[in-house]
């Protein structure tokens, strides 16, 4: 027999605003009893500025940006699989182009050793023609190798990249689905990561736009900067060390008079990075505000067109417009003059290599082909430092956006349900026989699932403000109890903290001070699933808060509200006559496999999606009710 809800919070206004806080509690022996419990707010005061919420999580380090951290999340199997192979693939393709050069010198050596004479002997042809034809065969070897090799090593690198954001997304997926109220009441994580000025800080939170954009961006570049980027930067590497390791080998005079710029490369790539590491951080908060902007504006086009707001919707995302512009134009100057100063430098260092390497020459102190080889093997390595430019911005572009990531997974849910994994379960120490040190170790306290639920709420002493309004409370000391097997209605005037009530029961949010229980049980160690299979809560006004999963159809939509089992057609048809959206649903094109979403599927009104939701907490079955 299906039970009827235990506790319905009733959350429309009353006029009577003179009296002062009342509490009229009549516990009845029917469960069609009704008690009504009137709030007024006249017991609100002011918190100490010190006054934080319970929940509220000390501030944590912000990561260090690294190559460790941008492969922080990769499983071991993509790690041996994927990740290793790609290593040494680019390891090897990094060797081909140093090898080349030992080949060109070859070559070089054979035309130098051809007598300038009128007729040469047969044997000097035959020597040369040897000569060149070998080292023509050994690059067409490097070629074919090269094209095999650049296949394989991008293909592992691009699936490493996609497997690394694969696991990235789902690992920020779960981690924001896990934050509470207070880490969507403040700024949505915008301050994590990065700075965020009084002016922005002003403009409210970052909102569901700005986080979207916020992470499509960062994740797109941590996928650039674990694929392609890094395998390339790799290989460059490889090939210039190896160069110069030949160059050093053939002549490490020349090499050192051609490689003397190199120490200038270095200092311009230092002071790039410092200046562009500011201009980059600024640059996403800039985005992420402006994407907040729209998204806002865009939601609520009907309040701004008839407020004839638009101009100053206008001048707003204008303003932010121009701080991205401005941050994006340092940026791009700082890259610019760093690629090209790079480039001046290492194209003139070559002029003291010419004359230098004719000197040597003269001297007999080395062969042509040395020289050629060495000139080579320096062009090779300087043209590969230049390239690694480019990887090198994408990589830090990559570590300072999974650093905004991983800050969002470091956090520790303020409440976790069980099974409770060890990372974020509550401990206690505890200590085993078989341990070979005398320190407390800790072991998993599991949350309380009792074996059934009555529905008997009671808030003794509570005190609340919400985290964007600390120093304003809602509630102060507040007490009320809410029997079991009863309709209750909660009634008072407007911001008196009715909704407020519904969400603490809902545990939305928790109380700064004071206790909400269920059943003789502080809901703070109850289990949260337990809590959500037994107490449900329809929002308020037109929307509902109702989430409508485009595609799906009527059936499938209401079928959500069965948590953690499967609901039948029959049982969703009675769970919709219970909420009276059965005739509507009747009268869509498909009946209950009509396909609901703002794309191909039907549209809801308020009301209707009002309805659903009924339906939904209907068909759960829930010990409690908040409507």
């Amino acid at each position: 027999m299906r039970r009827s809800p235990a506790l319905v919070v009733d959350t429309s206004s009353s006029n009577n605003n003179d009296l002062n806080y009342e509490l009229a509690i009549s516990p009845r022996s029917s469960i069609y009893s009704t008690t009504t419990v009137d709030l007024k707010n006249g017991s609100k005061a002011s918190l100490p500025q010190e006054f934080t919420p319970a929940n509220a999580q000390p501030a944590r380090a912000t990561p260090t940006p690294s190559i460790r951290l941008l492969f922080s999340l990769i499983s071991r199997r993509h790690l041996l699989l994927l990740l290793l192979p790609a290593v040494i693939s680019s390891i090897i393709s990094g060797g081909i182009a140093p090898f080349m050069t030992y080949v060109v010198g070859q070559a070089f050596d054979a035309f130098a050793q051809f007598p300038l004479t009128a007729n040469p002997p047969q044997a000097a042809k035959d020597a040369l023609l040897r000569g060149v034809g070998i080292a023509a065969l050994e690059l067409l070897g490097l070629a074919v190798g090269s094209l095999a090799l650049g296949s394989l090593t991008s293909s592992l690198w691009i699936w490493t990249g996609e497997m690394n954001v694969m696991a990235l997304r789902k690992a920020v997926y779960v981690a924001v689905t896990k934050k509470d109220m207070v880490w969507f009441d403040t700024n949505m994580g915008s301050t994590e990561g990065s700075v965020q000025s009084e002016q922005e800080e002003q403009q409210g939170p970052l909102g569901a736009g700005g986080l979207m954009a916020k992470f499509t961006r960062e994740t797109d570049d941590v996928r650039m900067a674990t694929s392609l980027a890094s395998g390339m930067l790799l290989q460059y590497l490889t090939t210039c060390f190896t160069c110069l390791l030949l160059a050093f080998l053939r002549s490490w005079a020349l090499t050192l008079v051609i490689l003397s710029a190199v120490p200038v490369l270095m200092i311009i790539q230092g002071l790039s990075q410092g200046l562009a590491s500011p201009l980059l951080a600024q640059e996403r908060g800039q985005t992420g505000v402006a994407a907040t902007l729209i998204e806002r504006a865009v939601s609520a086009i009907a309040t701004v067109k008839a407020f004839n707001a638009s101009e100053h919707e206008k001048s707003r995302a204008g303003a932010v417009f121009a701080k991205l512009n401005d941050a994006a134009r340092k940026l791009n100057s700082v890259w610019g003059l760093t690629s090209a100063l790079a480039q001046f430098v290492m194209m003139s260092m070559f002029v003291q290599g010419f004359w230098f390497g004719a000197k040597l020459v003269r001297e007999g102190r080395v062969s042509a082909g040395d020289v050629m080889a060495v000139f080579w093997a320096c062009l090779i390595a300087t043209s590969n430092l230049q390239m690694c430019i480019p990887q090198f911005i994408t990589l830090a572009k990559g570590k300072f956006a999974m650093v905004a990531l991983v800050s969002l997974l470091d956090e520790e849910p303020a409440r976790s349900s069980t099974p409770i994994t060890p990372h974020f379960a509550p401990t206690t120490p505890s200590t085993t026989r078989f341990s070979f040190t005398t320190q407390p170790k800790s072991r998993t306290l599991r949350k309380i699932a009792p074996a059934k639920c009555t529905g008997e709420f009671a808030l003794h002493n509570v005190t609340f403000a919400y985290p964007s309004r600390p120093t304003l409370p809602v509630l102060t000391d507040v007490s009320l109890f809410l029997p079991a097997n009863e309709t209750t209605f909660i009634v008072g005037s407007s911001g008196s903290g009715k909704s407020t009530v519904a969400q603490l029961l809902m545990r939305m949010y928790e109380p700064q001070q004071g206790s909400v229980m269920l059943d003789e049980q502080d809901v703070r160690f109850l289990d949260e699933e337990w809590m959500q299979m037994h107490v449900a809560g329809v929002g308020q006004g037109t929307q509902g808060g109702v989430v409508i999963l485009d595609g799906k159809s009527v059936l499938e939509n209401v079928a959500l509200g069965a948590f953690g089992r499967h609901a039948g057609r029959e049982e969703v048809e009675e769970a919709c006559r219970a909420a009276l959206m059965h005739e509507f649903v009747r009268d869509l094109p498909e009946g209950y496999d009509t396909l609901l979403g703002s794309g191909t599927g039907v549209g809801l009104s308020g009301g209707q999606k009002q309805r659903l939701a009924i339906a939904r907490a209907k068909l759960r079955n829930p010990a409690v009710l908040i409507l």
